[in-house]
C-alpha cells in the first residue's frame, strides 16, 4: 500500500497504526499437498449476512477522536418574534434557547494471532494465514459495528453507552399499521406509502420538498412481500413508489434490513428517515466512530506474534428526530 493513501486512511481513522507498523509476511510459494494430490489455490470464504447499518443510517462518519468518552451535539432553538409596531416600546426580543444532546463512545477489539509453523503449513497453500487472520478480525469489527448500529451497546450498568436506530429514544412511537404487507392488496400497500409519506410531511412542518430524499428502511420480510405483490401490468409495489416519487423529484431509496424483521416484540418495522439541507445539517442520521481498525503494538512470543485491533462509535446519532416516521406490524 503507497504511503499517501496509508495516510488518507489514517486521517480517516481506518488502520490507523497507534505505536507501531503492523508487520505482514509475504505471501508464501505454494507447495503441493503431496506427490498424487493437488491442492486448490483458490480459498473459498464464508459468506456471512448483508450488514446494513451503514445503508441504514445513511452512512458512517468520523465525529470524535479515539481518547474522547462521550460525544455532545448542540441543539439550537431560535425564539424569535414579533409585535405589533410602536414609537415608544422595544419590540420583543429575539433569542436562543441551546441544549445539547449526549451519547457516549463504544470502543472494542480483537486480537490477531499467528503461529510460525501455523503460517508455514496454510503457507502450503499458497495462502497467506497473516492476511485472513487480519481479514478475519477486521470482518469481527465490521460485524460488531452493525450491531451497534441497529441496537446501541449496553454497559455493565445496564443501561446504554450508546444508541442504535431501534432504540434511540428522541424518535417518536412506533405507529401500528392497520394490515401486514402481506395482508394487503396492491393499493393497499400504495395507499400505506402515501399516509406513511403524509406523516413525515406532517411531522416536519411540510419540509419535504424537490431534491429532498426518503430512505425507507423496511424488515427483509415485508421487502420481500412487496417486491412480489404486483399489479395486472406486473409492476411490483416496489417499483410503483420508487416511481411515483422520483417524479416528484424526491429521491426514495428502500434498504433491506433483517435486523429490522421482529424488531419490536417480534412485529416487523418500517423507518421512513427524511434528509434536506434545512435545520442546518443535511444527515438526519448517521453512524458516528472515531476509528475504524486501530492497530496496536505487535507483540512477539516465543513462535508467535499477536496484534490488537480496535474500533469506536458513537452508535446511531440522530440529528434531527422529526424527520423520522416510523411503523410496526408492517
Amino acid at each position: 500500500m503507497e504511503k499517501s493513501t496509508l495516510q488518507a486512511l489514517n486521517q480517516k481513522g481506518i488502520l490507523r497504526v497507534a505505536d507501531s507498523v503492523p508487520t505482514f509476511s509475504p505471501n508464501n510459494i505454494g507447495m503441493p499437498a503431496g506427490i498424487l494430490s493437488q491442492l486448490s489455490k483458490e480459498a473459498v470464504m464464508s459468506i456471512l449476512a448483508y450488514r446494513a447499518g451503514d445503508d441504514a443510517l445513511g452512512g458512517r462518519k468520523k465525529i470524535l477522536d479515539w481518547e474522547k468518552q462521550e460525544y455532545f451535539l448542540p441543539m439550537v432553538e431560535r425564539t424569535g418574534v414579533t409585535q405589533v409596531y410602536s414609537d415608544y416600546d422595544d419590540a420583543v426580543k429575539s433569542g436562543l434557547n441551546i441544549t445539547f444532546g449526549r451519547t457516549g463512545h463504544y470502543t472494542f477489539s480483537s486480537t490477531m494471532v499467528n503461529g510460525e509453523r501455523q503460517n508455514l503449513q496454510i503457507g502450503e497453500a499458497g495462502m497467506n494465514a497473516e492476511a485472513f487472520i487480519l481479514e478475519a478480525s477486521l470482518e469481527a469489527i465490521a460485524i460488531e459495528l452493525n450491531r451497534v448500529a441497529f441496537n446501541g451497546y449496553v454497559n455493565n450498568n445496564n443501561s446504554f453507552l450508546v444508541t442504535g436506530l431501534l432504540n434511540d429514544p428522541s424518535l417518536n412511537n412506533y405507529i401500528t399499521a392497520n394490515k401486514k404487507f402481506n395482508a394487503m392488496s396492491f393499493n393497499e400497500a400504495i395507499a400505506f406509502f402515501a399516509e406513511a409519506i403524509a406523516k413525515l410531511r406532517e411531522q416536519t412542518g411540510n419540509n419535504i420538498q424537490k431534491g429532498s430524499k426518503i430512505r425507507c428502511v423496511i424488515a427483509s420480510k415485508a421487502f420481500d412481500a412487496l417486491w412480489l405483490k404486483v399489479n395486472d401490468l406486473g409492476v411490483s409495489v416496489i417499483d410503483a413508489v420508487l416511481d411515483r416519487y422520483n417524479k416528484l423529484g424526491i429521491e426514495f431509496n428502500f434498504v433491506s434490513a433483517i435486523e429490522l424483521d421482529g424488531a419490536n416484540a417480534t412485529q416487523d418495522v418500517i423507518y421512513f428517515i427524511l434528509e434536506n439541507s434545512l435545520g442546518g445539517v443535511s444527515d438526519t442520521t448517521i453512524l458516528g466512530y472515531s476509528e475504524l481498525g486501530r492497530m496496536s503494538n505487535v507483540v512477539v512470543g516465543h513462535n508467535f506474534t499477536s496484534q490488537k485491533v480496535s474500533a469506536g462509535t458513537t452508535g446511531a446519532v440522530v440529528y434531527k428526530p422529526s424527520y423520522i416516521v416510523r411503523y410496526t406490524n408492517i
